[in-house]
């Protein structure tokens, strides 16, 4: 079942029943050591569309909160993200991986976009109640030793389409004091990925947005703090389906948190690896061990009507050294193709129709 929405003169047509299907999948959130996983959290079909996806490291090994932190006073961060001059955008993201400093401890996380609220939460706490997978609203991912994975949809109209840098502040504050030690607040990145539309592109766009914590760990077990926890080696995520008529590009792109240079993953659709044994290796080219790593791959050919993408630092699949840990937690296909000649046929059909009425009415005595 489509429908079809107007966005400025251009016509999107977007799929109600998958739309639909996504809403269902929220959850509350139950803070996890080895993850939560990864789900898709949007889809769609969109004409004369387009994806951009930046992220930015934010790490300051001198920020962040310590032991005798003030509990009003907050830890602020501004950033930028200068998305496509378009005509409209069709819906947009923005991710923080944050780190707590242990899974017990709870912050307040407020965030403006060009200085208009779109969160304002606590985040943190083995309890946390926040949800998880949903399509709609702010999503709250904890695991390992207090990292928080946070997704917060951005209201198309706060972003500029003229190709201004839109203005992202973000402010972390202690909301819980526990044993003298308080949320540490830091940001290891903050990315923003939008579906824009530009009458230009004269093309069809599918897209599928997965996000979550997809911890991997290179044992079956790992023991932090006294504990043993069960992890995974490799995670599977399913993107959904796609229409592979007509297609004329694809692209996949992962982002990671916490990848090492020389620790090795994998990563691939459908069974196919993508790049290389050491995928998440900080190609931005900061050397923080929590950093953001946006990675990004041609996928036409091994493109399929069902799509699968796995992340991997298992040995059996992983040459040595692997990667002890890994957090993938955005997974992002976009695929591009030639506008359908059915719709192409519908737009003729509607012109020659108000041709014809117009000749029909100049024809008419006055």
């Amino acid at each position: 079942m489509f429908r079809f929405i107007r966005s400025g003169n251009l016509a999107a047509c977007i799929t109600a029943f998958g739309a639909a299907v996504l809403a269902t999948n929220a959850a509350i959130a139950e803070y996890t050591f080895s993850g939560s996983g990864m789900q898709t959290v949007s889809n769609g079909t969109v004409l004369n569309s387009a994806i951009y996806c930046q992220s930015n490291t934010l790490w300051n090994a001198s920020g962040g909160h310590s032991t005798t932190s003030d509990s009003a006073t907050p830890y602020v961060v501004t950033t930028s993200f200068a998305t496509p001059a378009c005509d409209s955008v069709t819906t947009s993201r923005l991710v923080l991986t944050v780190w707590g400093g242990n899974p017990s401890l709870v912050g307040g996380l407020a965030v403006t976009v060009n200085n208009t609220s779109i969160a304002d939460l606590s985040v943190g706490g083995t309890g946390d109640s926040n949800q998880t997978f949903s399509s709609t609203g702010i999503n709250v991912y904890g695991s390992g030793s207090g990292v928080w994975f946070i997704s917060i949809p951005v209201t198309s109209s706060l972003l500029y389409t003229d190709g201004t840098a839109n203005q992202v502040t973000i402010s972390l504050s202690d909301t819980v004091l526990t044993d003298g030690v308080c949320f540490d607040g830091r940001i290891a990145q903050a990315t923003l990925w939008s579906v824009y539309q530009d009458s230009s592109l004269h093309n069809t766009f599918q897209y599928v947005v997965a996000e979550g914590s997809g911890d991997i760990y290179k044992t079956s077990t790992y023991t932090s703090s006294g504990k043993t926890y069960t992890t995974t080696m490799s995670r599977e995520v399913s993107l959904g389906t796609a229409n592979t008529d007509n297609v004329t590009s694809a692209t996949f792109t992962a982002l990671y948190t916490y990848g090492d240079k020389n620790q090795n993953d994998h990563v691939s659709l459908n069974g196919t690896q993508l790049g290389g044994d050491d995928v998440a290796n900080k190609q931005n080219g900061s050397s923080l061990a929590v950093a953001p790593d946006l990675v990004s791959f041609g996928v036409t050919n091994c493109l399929s009507s069902t799509n699968t993408v796995t992340f991997s630092v298992d040995p059996e699949d992983v040459p040595s050294s692997q990667e002890v840990s890994l957090r993938p937690e955005l997974a992002i296909l976009a695929i591009t193709s030639a506008p359908e000649p059915g719709t192409l046929a519908l737009l003729g059909v509607a012109m020659t129709a108000i041709l014809l009425r117009a000749a029909r009415r100049a024809q008419q005595p006055r």
